[in-house]
């Protein structure tokens, strides 16, 4: 009696394992039958779609052009396939993000030999910057005025890329004014010029034609005022401003360098005053 149970209940566990693996044969073949669904769907390659065997067909036509990696593994112990798992999933999922751009998978890019020089692109980049600031000289009036302050704290700061900078005090109607351009021009001003310096560092000085009876002209690269009578002329756009307590210090790129007057002698402020060069 006590057989015929122990027999009864090892049935009964092999009938669940039974039903159990059927489960999972089911399982299985519906996951295939799914695959099977997937791969062979129709892909859209642009705005068409292409039926797999097309694609096969075009694979094998291609052949001669792409390297292959055999199925066949060779039958000794240290033989391991080219790609794991991990390997397979990773190429999917690169392929997936891909998307579109694996139709440039087949294109022949130029050689670097044949591209344009670092010069060359940079003198492309500063020549289409001039046509794109020259028609609207955003830099030569904010609100319809020309702005210019003399500054003494003015100073170079680098020779590749040109860079120089200024300092402008933060309550001076300037320093919005220039900073709201983005392009402002120096004019180095001579040893003749202190009545032009005293009256442009004038505080509550009109804006309206506060460079009336200043001959001056828009500079050629930003558009902003720049003296006549000028020693040398400086055209910068801005490419950064640094908080210096009550100042902001204006670094700017240098687009545009002219020298109307060489050999003048420049006015320099030293002490407290104005004051000029002596000698050679």
């Amino acid at each position: 009696m006590i057989v015929a149970a122990e027999r009864e209940a090892a049935v009964t566990r092999l009938d669940a394992r039974a039903a159990e693996l059927q489960a999972s044969i089911a399982a299985v073949d519906a996951r295939i039958a799914d695959l099977a669904r997937h791969q062979l769907s129709p892909l859209t390659i642009g705005e068409r779609a292409v039926a797999p065997g097309e694609l096969a067909r075009r694979v094998v036509e291609a052949s001669t052009r792409h390297g292959w990696l055999t199925d066949a593994l060779d039958p000794i112990s240290q033989a391991i396939p080219a790609f794991s798992v991990a390997d397979i999933a990773a190429l999917r999922d690169a392929r997936i993000a891909l998307g579109a751009d694996l139709a440039y998978l087949g294109v022949a890019f130029p050689d670097a030999a044949v591209l344009p020089d670092e010069a060359a692109l940079l003198a492309l980049h500063h020549d289409l910057v001039r046509d794109r600031i020259q028609p609207d000289h955003r830099a030569r009036q904010v609100g319809g005025v020309d702005h210019a302050m003399t500054v003494t704290a003015f100073a170079s700061v680098s020779l590749d890329p040109q860079r120089v900078l200024f300092c402008a005090e933060k309550v001076a109607r300037f320093h919005d004014a220039v900073l709201d351009a983005g392009l402002w021009a120096v004019s180095v001003l001579d040893e003749d010029s202190e009545k032009i310096a005293r009256w442009l560092a004038t505080r509550g000085r009109p804006l309206d034609g506060q460079l009336a009876g200043i001959a001056h002209h828009p500079g050629p690269q930003t558009g902003a005022p720049v003296l006549d009578e000028a020693l040398g002329v400086i055209e910068c756009r801005t490419t950064a401003v640094h908080d210096g307590g009550d100042h902001s210090i204006v670094v700017g790129e240098v687009i545009g360098v002219a020298e109307p007057r060489p050999g003048g002698r420049p006015l320099i402020h030293y002490g407290g005053r104005y004051r000029t060069v002596t000698g050679d």
